[in-house]
This record gives C-alpha cells, structure tokens and sequence, in this order.
C-alpha cells in the first residue's frame, strides 16, 4: 500500500480529521518517500496461506514485521520473505508454520532481530554467518532436529538466543543462551 493509496483512503473514509498522521493502527511509512516501512499484524485473525505472488512481497522498504498470533496452519514460511531485505525484525512466531525455515532468510542482511517461536518447523536452521547484525533470535516451541549451528555462536551481536522445547541433538537446546560480547 502506497502512500497514494492510504491518501485516497483518507479521503472517503470517515475518520477524524487528524487521525491519520505518518501512521494508523498496524502500519507506518516513511512520508519522505512514501513507502511503508513497518507493519504490525500480529493476531490479526488472518489464516490460510502465504502466496509466492502475494503483494506482501512488494514492501521493499520494510523494515518491521510482525505476523505473530495468526493461523498459517500446514503451511511454509515463503521463501519469499528473503525479497524483503531491508527488514530488521521479522517476527513469525504463533503462526503454525511448518517446513524447514527457507534458505531465503540469509538473504535479510540487515536483521536485528529474528522470532520464529511456537510454529511447527523441522529440519535444520539454515546457515546465517551473513546475518552479522543478529542480536536477538528465538527458534524455541518448534521441532528442529539437527544439531546446533555453530556459527550462530560466533555471531559478534547476538546476546538472546532461544532453542528450547525442540529435538535438538545438543544439550544446550533446553535453555536460554544470553551471550555478552565484551
């Protein structure tokens, strides 16, 4: 949704005169350049499945998003997501996703932040040695079962790593993981 496209909307709905600013509920943009640079969907109610073509896909400017709390149920996380490479949060968590997580997520150079919690995924966690800003990463609540990637330890940012109630094969998968870089 452009900035054109919310001005329109502005204009025939009936709202305040001042209730729409840079922002309304759930979405905000950057009114410099007209694009919206964060979107907050978390327990929306929405259900069914992402499609490859969604428009979604077409936020290039995105920075936050949180989908957490819907119903994706038997569905994968798109490899899609990994189009969206400006965000910094990416927030998936109480989805019921299943599948492996796409190898796609690489691709999210700039991500800060990365929750995938209480989903159905499986498989391993993919290679992120390029996510070098990653400070904050919960896979908790899901079914991974390979062992853990030991480059997520050499990640200079990270300090919460969450891996509990999965299948790991490594004894630190029933904790937390705080790690402080001096």
């Amino acid at each position: 949704m452009a900035r054109d496209d919310i001005c329109k909307l502005k204009r025939y709905a009936h709202f305040p005169l001042n209730f729409f600013q840079d922002s309304f509920y759930g979405v905000d943009f950057d009114e410099k350049i007209g694009v919206v640079t964060q979107l907050d969907l978390r327990g929306a109610c929405i259900s069914g499945t992402i499609q490859a073509n969604s428009s979604l896909f077409r936020f290039q400017h995105l920075r936050y998003f949180d989908l957490s709390i819907n119903h994706f149920d038997s569905c994968p996380i798109p490899a899609e997501f990994g189009r969206l490479t400006s965000l910094e949060t990416l927030i998936l968590s109480q989805n019921c996703f299943i599948g492996e997580v796409p190898s796609s997520i690489s691709n999210l150079t700039r991500l800060i932040k990365l929750s995938l919690s209480y989903n159905k995924l499986t498989g391993r966690f993919p290679h992120v040695h390029n996510l070098t800003l990653l400070s904050f990463i919960d896979l908790s609540y899901n079914h991974f079962s390979e062992t853990i990637l030991s480059s997520l330890f050499n990640m200079y940012f990270l300090w919460h790593l969450d891996l509990r109630q999965n299948h790991l094969r490594d004894p630190l998968e029933n904790n937390y993981i705080y790690m402080y870089n001096n």
